[in-house]
């Protein structure tokens, strides 16, 4: 047999090989062609018949496996036909099983209620009945001898029972449970007609209670667990105030021997606090109730005496209270987050405050007498570190008439009453107040409470301190027409005003506005009022620069008063050694001083302001001061080296425009100096060109040869 795939080609050359030599013998190749396609028929024939076998052994074992297939298949159906009939007769079975079990379950349920019944009449008749003896477990509870000589509606008999009479834990339950049972019966009925089961039922009710507490107390000492937790809930069935009774019971059981503690009795209260947490959780059905009403105990017995002790000792009472109030707080938050009790920021806010309230209703007033207090001593203690007897200004607020101690006779120019460290304390006192009334005022209150106490600050630095110096600078400022050269010293009292100032308005951004932007009308009226004392400030210090400018401007003409009349016309020569005249000397040394002080004191628009007020102010003082007199040739260069010293004293000023005005200003004393016959030539450059003839004119007329030189006629 071949096996594989005959491949035909190579097959015939295998075959043709051994019969190829140097002659083709046709014969022999012939020949054994023809007896290998005789052997390759044979193998066909019986490849044919193998498969053919196989297909036929194929053919069978596929009948077979049909058939057990579907002889499976029919089992299976059968199987089905079966299991569904079978859970149909189950759910019959069920429904009838159900049914006979609602009907046992009924039966016995009218049968527990039968005996209950029967039970809760036996032992309500024997309740009712004064002479019969009270049932099991009743019994043990109640005397016989108690009740032959007292009136049962005066109460329980507290005569201690001997300890055989106790109810085991079984006949607590079972007394408990029918003590309920009938309490609602007693209820449900007519008073007048079982006046004697309710009030043996209220004795007995009262003995099982207090059996119960008694159980549960010795329990605890004992440190029965198990016990105390059926106790507790014995006595939950029968009465919540006694169940509430043992939770004081085991808080006070706690709390023994705690009080005393003084080194850190927060620490020590947090300790306590997770003691309770542990063995209320295995106590207690409900231990978060217990753990809460445990915790404020705690906080009011031991923190607040803690709080009383501490606030009494106190020297700084307020910064005792701040302090305390913060760690307080920190403490509730702690025992909120390691207990777990999921109490909500006004829930920890009211705990907290709790422990405060015999301080908290006159907390805003302590602190307002308070900073009055430091203020007043702090501006007092200033007023005598620097020898100055304060002065009434006639309508002082409550702070002002606690400084004033004198009539004020002395009233010499000063400028020392206001002093940076001073307001910086008065500031930080505010501050601290602040910081303290945030932290210890209601949520509600601390817009209105911060804002009264930046009312303070307004009212004891700006318009105590400051308002005062700068209504003594100007009470004390030179008069209008002064005889002497007068004092700057307001000057330099604006100028510390001015930075107090800034740091009133740095502090009330950064500390006040925070606090009472929460509320919209407190911060209205926060900022009118803080507007309303810095006009006023600002008013007393426009109105004493403007009165310490026109004292400049009076003394500076007192100066060029002093100029004599030969100084510009001159007839020796020998005074142009000379720089300037006296006058202009001693004018410009005094305005030289000046534009100095308001360098140092002023900055900002006020001293670009008083700079240009200044220079203007001297340049038309000169205008007004060269238009008396007459020059000669000598004469207007002595005008001209006068005006070059005002105008450098002026270049001091720093202003282009004041600049400008004396440039203008020689330009037309050249007109003084130079020939008759140059003056129009001299009118058509630099800045006489756009001057106004009329102006020209005048200053010619000061010339001395006006006339001579007919300078009326000249076309300009």
């Amino acid at each position: 047999m071949m096996e594989g795939e005959l491949n035909i080609v190579e097959y015939i050359d295998r075959l043709s090989l051994p019969h190829i030599d140097n002659e083709l013998h046709a014969e022999s190749l012939l020949e054994a062609f023809e007896e290998h396609i005789e052997l390759l028929w044979k193998q066909h024939e019986e490849a044919k018949n193998e498969v053919n076998r196989l297909e036929l052994v194929s053919r069978s074992g596929e009948d077979r496996h049909v058939t057990t297939l579907q002889r499976a298949a029919d089992e299976i159906e059968d199987g089905m036909d079966s299991l569904q009939s079978l859970g149909t007769n189950i759910a019959a079975v069920a429904v009838k099983l159900v049914h006979v079990g609602d009907q046992l379950e009924g039966a016995k349920g009218r049968r527990d209620r039968a005996v209950d019944a029967s039970t809760l009449i036996r032992h309500f008749s024997a309740f009712d009945d004064f002479d019969s003896r009270l049932l099991p477990p009743f019994d043990k509870l109640e005397h016989r001898a108690d009740l032959d000589d007292r009136d049962l509606a005066r109460g329980v008999d507290r005569t201690r029972r001997p300890q055989d009479e106790h109810l085991s834990d079984d006949e607590l339950g079972v007394a408990a449970a029918l003590m309920v049972k009938m309490k609602h019966l007693a209820a449900e009925l007519n008073p007048q007609a079982c006046t004697t089961a309710r009030q043996r039922i209220a004795f007995v009710n009262q003995e099982l209670e207090e059996q119960c507490v008694a159980e549960f107390r010795r329990s605890l000492v004992l440190d029965k667990v198990d016990r105390m937790k059926f106790m507790a809930r014995t006595l939950q069935s029968l009465s919540p105030k006694k169940h509430a009774k043992v939770m004081d019971v085991m808080i006070d059981h706690i709390m023994t021997g705690f009080h005393g503690l003084d080194a850190n009795v927060f620490e020590a209260a947090i300790q306590l606090c997770k003691q309770a947490a542990s063995l209320t959780s295995r106590v207690f059905d409900d231990p978060s109730t217990v753990l809460h009403l445990f915790v404020h105990k705690v906080f009011h017995r031991v923190i607040e005496a803690h709080v009383s002790k501490e606030m009494n000792r106190a020297g700084d009472k307020m910064q005792c209270l701040y302090n305390l109030f913060l760690r307080v707080g920190e403490t509730a938050a702690e025992l909120d987050e390691e207990l777990e009790m999921h109490m909500d920021a006004a829930m920890k806010n009211d705990l907290c405050r709790s422990v405060f309230n015999s301080y908290l209703p006159d907390y805003l007033d302590s602190e307002l007498d308070l900073l009055r207090d430091a203020y007043t001593s702090a501006l007092s203690s200033f007023y005598n570190e620097i020898s100055h007897e304060r002065i009434s200004k006639g309508t002082s607020p409550k702070l002002g008439r606690r400084l004033v101690r004198g009539s004020g006779d002395d009233e010499t120019p000063r400028g020392d009453l206001v002093d940076d460290t001073l307001a910086i304390g008065m500031i930080h006192d505010n501050q601290v107040a602040l910081h303290r009334c945030a932290v210890v005022a209601p949520k509600t209150k601390v817009a209105e409470w911060c804002f009264r106490i930046f009312v303070e600050l307004l009212d004891g630095l700006c318009k105590e301190h400051l308002g005062y110096a700068l209504w003594y600078g100007i009470k004390t400022l030179p008069p209008r027409k002064p005889k002497s050269e007068p004092s700057l010293v307001f000057l330099q009292t604006m100028h510390d005003v001015n930075s107090t100032v800034f740091l009133v308005q740095k502090h009330y951004q950064s500390n006040v506005a925070p606090l009472v932007a929460s509320n919209p009308d407190v911060l209205q009226a926060c900022v009118s009022r803080k507007n309303a004392v810095m006009t006023r400030l600002e008013e007393d210090i426009g109105t004493g620069l403007a009165r310490c400018m026109g004292a400049v401007t009076e003394w500076t003409k007192h100066c060029l008063a002093q100029q004599d009349k030969h100084d510009f016309k001159p007839e020796d020569p020998a005074v142009l050694a000379l720089s300037c005249t006296k006058a202009c000397e001693m004018a410009t040394t005094f305005l030289s001083k000046v534009i100095k002080k308001l360098g140092v004191c002023l900055n900002g628009k006020n001293l670009s302001k008083a700079q240009r007020h200044l220079g203007c102010a001297v340049h038309s003082m000169l205008m007004t001061h060269i238009t008396q007199f007459t020059f000669n040739g000598i004469g207007a260069i002595v005008l001209t080296r006068d005006l070059a010293a005002y105008q450098h004293c002026c270049a001091q000023l720093q202003d282009t425009f004041v600049d400008g005005l004396f440039d203008t200003l020689k330009d037309l004393s050249q007109l003084l100096m130079v020939k008759a016959e140059t003056i129009p030539q001299l009118c058509r450059e630099g800045n006489l060109v756009s001057m106004d003839r009329a102006v020209v004119m005048r200053f010619l007329h000061l010339r001395h040869d006006y006339k001579s030189s007919k300078l009326a006629t000249l076309k300009l």
